[in-house]
């Protein structure tokens, strides 16, 4: 999925507390199931000439057939406070940061969940929202995703195809930081870097290689971020 600049403002007044419904009022095999074996990431990311000091984010997708989302803060986190609720047809996340004496630069936050197909995480709808002070600042904030973790190629498939792009990125491009704005060329095809960067840390190198492999002779049933 091509990243999409989310520039529309939001007005974020209080926190949603989690208030996940208990299994006998969802739909019968509503939610993703124990074995489900696809990771889906969006990543939040802080432009680094815009300076602002405050961020809010609103996130939500269908439940049918994908998990709670998990939350994780990167290095960069500028103290980002969320909270999501499940609601019968889809979760929603909604998160916001105080007044930060530094800019908030890079990326800060990721929001993935586990999904029982390639296809299954559907009606996403996500934007977010930088700020100087009060003052609204227009395209700060990029919105990479959400992708399927693996799937380096985009074909809705992780198979050795991936793998073998993961070890021409390693150790014929020497691919080390999952830089979010930039991307690597192999054999007249371009594919983001952050696509290599299987356990989101921000780095790529051979554990995000590890990681594929295990996930691909089913030793690893899923994504942990």
């Amino acid at each position: 999925m091509e990243n999409t600049i989310k520039k529309i403002a939001l007005a974020f007044t209080s926190a949603v507390l989690l208030a996940l419904p208990t299994a006998g009022s969802m739909p019968s095999n509503a939610e993703a199931k124990a074995d489900a074996r696809y990771t889906f990431r969006e990543v939040y990311y802080a432009e680094p000439t815009a300076g602002i000091t405050s961020v809010s984010i609103n996130y939500s997708y269908s439940r049918m057939g994908v998990s709670a989302p998990h939350l994780t803060t990167l290095n960069r986190n500028p103290g980002l406070t969320t909270a999501c609720s499940a609601r019968q047809l889809f979760f929603n996340c909604q998160g916001s940061t105080g007044k930060n004496i530094k800019p908030i630069k890079g990326p800060f936050f990721s929001i993935s969940a586990f999904a029982n197909t390639p296809t299954s995480l559907k009606n996403v709808t996500s934007s977010a929202t930088g700020y100087i002070d009060r003052t609204f600042v227009e395209n700060s904030i990029v919105d990479f995703g959400p992708f399927l973790v693996g799937d380096i190629n985009n074909d809705k498939t992780i198979n050795n195809i991936d793998f073998n792009i993961m070890i021409t990125g390693l150790y014929s491009y020497y691919i080390t930081n999952a830089d979010f704005k930039t991307s690597v060329r192999i054999e007249g095809v371009s594919y983001p870097i952050y696509k290599f960067d299987i356990d989101g840390n921000g780095v790529v190198n051979i554990n995000d290689k590890t990681m594929l492999t295990n996930y691909l002779s089913g030793n690893l049933q899923k994504f942990a971020k």
